[in-house]
């Protein structure tokens, strides 16, 4: 399954924020809604964080910048069942002391 056309357009933004400062790195976190096996649910949750830094590191960034890595599954969750949209990567970007953030 490819990608949605918004989670394209949120990875050129990504890419972009990291090529224009150094000092940003981040931590990527994978999620699942509840139906499935807890095990099932960790695996896929961890692959789709993944496949977020596979794709951005593609684009150029160099995979050290990502500190973390992670899937927690349908931890965070709100209610039981099928929730498409529980089914997400969240980026957590943090800038170094010191760097700068250059804006167009």
């Amino acid at each position: 399954m490819s990608a949605l056309p918004a989670a394209e357009a949120a990875k050129l933004a990504i890419a972009a924020t990291f090529m224009r400062t150094a000092g940003v790195e981040a931590d990527v976190v994978g999620h699942t809604d509840q139906p499935g096996t807890s095990a099932a649910n960790a695996r896929i949750s961890r692959e789709r964080a993944t496949k977020v830094k596979a794709d951005l590191v593609a684009r150029g960034i160099a995979a050290a910048r990502f500190v973390d890595l992670r899937g927690v599954g349908p931890a965070e969750c709100a209610t039981p069942g099928p929730q498409p949209g529980c089914r997400k990567v969240e980026l957590f970007m943090y800038i170094a002391r010191g760097a700068s953030i250059s804006h167009p």
